[in-house]
């Protein structure tokens, strides 16, 4: 599994969900970020190890090594194929944006979750951030 420091209102109970789909197939790796249905900051990627060696050892761009997963989901630069899934939510979130990039993304971020309950769902944060619409964060 995948997290990035720059998603800290990451929801365990959907790690659970992207961990169990991939349980579940037969892919090499299965996010929620190549389509993005959910919020930009609750980024899940879940990967077989054996894709990742196998990455580690052919990916030469610096891009794909710095980055770990693009060569997986891209192909790399060699267009190697990689049997690759999308976790979808039934609605399009994608727009809204909580990851932490910059010193505004942290301010708000933190004004969020200062009104959420311990342990909270995302749901509960997006049903919270639509009481002050600034709170979502959208992308232009």
């Amino acid at each position: 599994v995948r997290l990035t420091a720059d998603c800290p209102m990451m929801d365990p109970r959907l790690v659970d969900e992207v961990v169990e789909a991939f349980e579940a197939s037969n892919l090499d790796y299965l996010s929620n970020t190549i389509q993005r249905t959910y919020p930009d900051g609750l980024d899940v990627e879940v990967f077989a190890r054996e894709a990742l060696e196998r990455a580690h050892k052919e990916a030469t761009e610096p891009h794909d090594r710095e980055h770990v997963t693009p060569y997986i989901y891209c192909g790399g630069a060699q267009q190697v194929r990689f049997r690759v899934g999308q976790h979808c939510f039934g609605a399009d979130f994608g727009h809204l944006r909580w990851t932490v990039d910059t010193s505004e993304d942290l301010d708000r971020v933190r004004r969020l979750v200062a009104r959420l309950p311990q342990g909270y769902a995302w749901l509960e944060a997006l049903a919270e951030a639509t009481k002050e619409p600034e709170l979502l964060g959208s992308q232009a």
